[in-house]
């Protein structure tokens, strides 16, 4: 009996996030929201004011991972650096030597302008860049550790 009660409420948990779909006519993929965030993060359809899903967050990872293994000697470079990776998916010359491959080929997969070829958070995880993604312990904490494999 009590698994039959388990399995009632999960249905039903299922039927209703279903039906909530259903009624307001959206899709997982079609999600989006309205807020422009800062410049810098904002995915290239965002900017745009395309429809535009969780593939968004994916380019604004990107650009964050980006600026903590890219070193950048100004404001202004920084400027430049990060226009040219939205505006024109140009990356620093010197971006290879700077940064390790891996974090290389993270930031490209993330910045890519087509948000279709940009990878979903579970296809990031396992892949093969990704060491391991855990949640501190000790602190009871939501804190998340990301370990890029070289």
């Amino acid at each position: 009996l009590a698994k039959i009660t388990k399995a009632k409420t999960q249905l039903d948990d299922l039927v209703t996030t279903s039906a909530k779909k259903e009624i307001m006519n959206i899709n997982d993929n079609d999600l989006m929201t309205f807020a422009i965030g800062t410049k810098y993060y904002c995915s290239p359809e965002q900017e745009k004011s395309k429809n535009y899903n969780y593939k968004s967050d994916m380019f604004s990872l990107g650009i964050i991972i980006f600026e903590m293994f890219y070193y950048f000697g100004s404001l202004m470079e920084r400027d430049i650096v990060l226009r040219g990776i939205k505006d024109d998916q140009k990356y620093p010359e010197n971006m290879d030597k700077v940064c390790d491959a891996n974090v290389v080929q993270i930031v490209k997969m993330l910045t890519n302008h087509n948000p279709n070829l940009r990878p979903k958070t579970e296809d990031l995880l396992n892949s093969n860049n990704i060491e391991k993604l855990y949640i501190d312990p000790l602190n009871k904490s939501t804190s998340i550790y990301l370990s890029i494999n070289k």
